[in-house]
């Protein structure tokens, strides 16, 4: 029995791939998943807030903070041009990212202030750096799916996942502030990005004719499109947390921090795994001429089916798992989730799609399905701000979203039969 499941694997490079991914990806999540038992009940609904209103500014800004140029080395022609594209997007996020620090150094107080985040006052500083970290990070994880080693992005979740649940456990035992989860969640994302990097394989005698503006010009759809659309997504995502801590305080952000996490612990094991392996199997067939539909179609099928379960599961029973798991004081997190399923599954379902974008050439019309999709959450979330409910804004949110993911994974499976 194991020996055929062996033969299978290696026969199915695609499945393995995914399998490599999707377990590293599933033993960080249960890591995090179990610290987060403790920490949650150390530091409280309000410290954990500032911790999501720092990851949330760091994912709003982090995705195009290097214009997406690092989604490009996956398509680079060569290694050579890889390695350029690999440069060229670590100066632009450098570039960018010195930039937003001389904006907080001077700004800090009023930006902090205004999403009622003062405790994190003095520490405004690490945003950007953990911003530059993460794009650090882009160009390993693209440069891992390149060369396709899967298990070194596995193991480096898991790293990264232990040092940081592991010292923000210990050091809330010693002193639980919202400012010491901000600094060891940034030293995890250091850490992962050296793990990488030591395992890369780059060589810097790597030589190409082309020049910077060539390769700009020839990449041109990322910064031009994709990188307008992933910051609007980003924006999009980001903005719960952040106006809940504007509107309801910190406690209401940590609230909502606690509930997203559980949450994407299926949608990432399941989506992130898939939409990285799916993104260079697409990648590979439409340079051999081959068509891609069929494969969208039952990625996106089976995504939806496993999704489910989970998802399901959480919106039945919500309240009683989250004070089953944090305490009493976490149910208001699990009122929020049970709404937030509905979301994140058919976000879930939605990553093959989102991977065929730029193989088919959509970036135009994923920056304006983008627009669109900022205004209609944002006039969700502020929905239940009107009336004060930071649950209704959840509802509203949730329902919005199901509705824009769904007619995106339509309009891409409507395109790619054209293309095909």
């Amino acid at each position: 029995m194991i020996s055929r499941l062996k033969h299978f694997l290696n026969k199915d490079a695609f499945l393995k791939n995914i399998l490599v991914l999707a377990s590293g990806t599933a033993l960080s999540n249960a890591l995090t998943l179990l610290f987060s038992l403790v920490i949650t009940r150390l530091y409280g609904p309000e410290q954990y807030g500032y911790l999501g209103v720092f990851t949330s500014s760091i994912y709003m800004f982090a995705p195009a903070i290097a214009l997406t140029l690092p989604m490009s080395i996956v398509l680079a022609k060569s290694d050579a041009e890889a390695w350029k594209l690999a440069k060229l997007s670590l100066f632009i996020s450098l570039s960018l990212s010195t930039t937003l620090l001389i904006s907080l150094l001077i700004f800090e107080k009023e930006v902090l202030t205004l999403i009622n985040a003062e405790s994190l006052i003095g520490l405004g500083w690490l945003l950007p750096v953990a911003i530059f970290i993460a794009a650090i990070f882009q160009v390993n994880e693209q440069w891992q799916i390149r060369t396709k080693k899967f298990s070194n992005l596995a193991k480096s979740l898991n790293i990264r996942a232990l040092f940081i649940g592991m010292s923000q456990t210990l050091m809330g035992l010693i002193k639980a502030t919202g400012g010491w989860l901000v600094v060891f969640y940034t030293l995890g994302m250091m850490i992962q990005n050296l793990y990488l990097a030591k395992r890369s394989g780059l060589s810097t005698e790597y030589v190409t004719k082309d020049s910077y503006r060539d390769l700009l010009k020839r990449y041109s759809d990322f910064p031009i499109y994709r990188a307008p659309q992933v910051l609007l997504n980003s924006v999009s995502l980001a903005a719960p947390t952040l106006m809940f801590a504007w509107a309801f305080g910190s406690a209401a952000a940590g609230y909502y921090t606690i509930a997203f996490a559980l949450l994407t612990v299926p949608a990432t094991l399941l989506g992130k795994s898939v939409g990285d392996v799916f993104y260079k199997e697409v990648v590979d067939r439409v340079e051999q001429k081959q068509t891609i539909t069929a494969l969208l179609n039952r990625t996106t099928r089976n995504l939806f089916l496993l999704g489910i379960f989970p998802f399901g599961f959480i919106a039945l029973f919500g309240p009683s798992i989250f004070a089953l798991l944090y305490g009493e004081e976490w149910k208001t997190s699990g009122e929020f989730a049970q709404w937030i399923a509905l979301w994140l599954l058919m976000m879930l379902a939605s990553r093959p799609a989102i991977a065929s974008v730029p193989v088919l050439g959509l970036q135009a019309h994923l920056l304006a399905h983008e627009i669109v999709s900022l205004s209609v959450r944002v006039l969700a979330i502020y929905l239940g701000v009107l009336e004060q409910s930071p649950l209704q804004s959840i509802i509203y949110l949730s329902i919005a979203n199901g509705f824009l993911y769904g007619t995106l994974i339509l309009f891409v499976y409507q395109k790619s039969k054209r293309c095909s």
